[in-house]
């Protein structure tokens, strides 16, 4: 497995250092193409949540918008190597590239400066550490960074700024807290709607019942990824009964490549959430707009926190922390006599002060409409 991982690893590197700047200079001879936005993305066949609301804003305007993206885990080399050639040549020329998650094309050449990249970033908040401030994330095969062409970054709070600095490797003044474009829709009553709608549909048997979403982060890395607790949370659905419906959302990373696409996404689900159960994961962030019941189930604190490490103080959190998983059921039945909103609104204006609903307008207006 590891050598395999490794031998894909070199395989990236080769074609990121050694075809795709070649690809990127000859179309760059030509000059950039005023109003031409490209949203890349290398973790999925669609549009990734985090891009929809600020594609669904640009494409209704001037602006030439295109979209390429593809899954590179689950599309074979030559797919791939396709898609990465295509998206070097629009590059070359494009005014905008907008992307969310590390996207390695994008970090391959010496980009124009006409061209401005814009991280969108997949997570709100700062809790675990990432990127370049742990070895978790970052093979120690790859050299190079990969968010070095990034013009901007797009955080959810100003709280956020020198640890988003730190972890990609850029000037703390690219790192703008102008909001999370995605987060607005949790804002937007058709959303809201239209995700509560769905559930009914998809489940039919949470009817009547408290729904508690568990949404663990994964460990390790996106080539080699494990989830710890599943046992206990199954053990809890048992206990608690008729009274509540529990439902799983595990981390893409933790799917088979085989796998069913999940009826309703992280986001949705959050819509119709009464109670959230995680560990580590930045949905934690999400789920402090709606302002109710958190549960931190961390049997592995000690050890994560000293092997990952954390940027804030994760006791600090308005959830209550359980380690032990035999202890989950009667914290679920006990979380309202726990749940301190005044500590659940402090934070969230700590973490995520900038996500107000109107973050896709003023990312809007650092893009420029015609």
């Amino acid at each position: 497995m590891k050598l395999k991982f490794y031998l894909r690893q070199l395989a990236k590197m080769a074609v990121q250092n050694l075809l795709l700047p070649v690809v990127y200079q000859f179309y760059r001879k030509q000059s950039v193409i005023p109003g031409r936005v490209i949203f890349a993305d290398a973790h999925h066949e669609d549009l990734p949540f985090s891009m929809r609301r600020l594609y669904r804003s640009l494409i209704r305007t001037d602006l030439s918008v295109q979209m390429i993206c593809s899954d590179y885990g689950k599309d074979g080399f030559r797919k791939n190597l396709k898609n990465m050639l295509r998206f070097m040549k629009h590059y070359a020329r494009a005014e905008y590239v907008i992307v969310c998650d590390n996207f390695l094309p994008a970090a391959s050449c010496r980009k124009r400066p006409e061209t401005k990249v814009i991280q969108l970033w997949h997570a709100c908040g700062a809790l675990k550490k990432f990127g370049q401030d742990t070895t978790e994330d970052v093979p120690s095969i790859y050299k190079g960074n990969v968010f070095k062409n990034c013009d901007y970054v797009t955080v959810s709070s100003d709280w956020c700024i020198p640890y988003y600095a730190s972890a990609m490797g850029l000037p703390a003044e690219r790192i703008v807290p102008v909001g999370i474009s995605r987060t607005d829709d949790y804002y937007d009553p058709a959303f809201v709607r239209a995700a509560k709608k769905k559930f009914e549909k998809n489940y039919p048997q949470a009817v009547n019942k408290k729904v508690l979403l568990w949404a663990p982060t994964f460990r390790g890395n996106a080539a080699m990824p494990t989830v710890c607790g599943e046992e206990a949370i199954d053990a809890m659905a048992e206990e608690l009964g008729a009274e509540w419906f529990v439902i799983k959302s595990l981390h893409p990373h933790l799917l088979p490549k085989d796998a069913k696409k999940p009826e309703m996404t992280s986001e949705e689900l959050l819509v119709v959430t009464d109670l959230l159960i995680t560990d580590y994961s930045s949905i934690l962030f999400d789920y402090l707009i709606y302002r109710r019941p958190l549960l931190l189930f961390a049997p592995d604190l000690r050890e994560y926190e000293k092997k990952r490490g954390f940027y804030m103080d994760y006791r600090s959190l308005p959830g209550r922390i359980i380690k032990d998983g035999t202890q989950l059921a009667q914290a679920v039945r006990e979380t309202e006599k726990h749940f301190d909103p005044a500590k659940a609104e402090e934070t969230f204006l700590k973490y995520m002060g900038a996500c107000d609903g109107h973050a896709t307008e003023r990312i809007r207006q650092m893009i420029g409409t015609r």
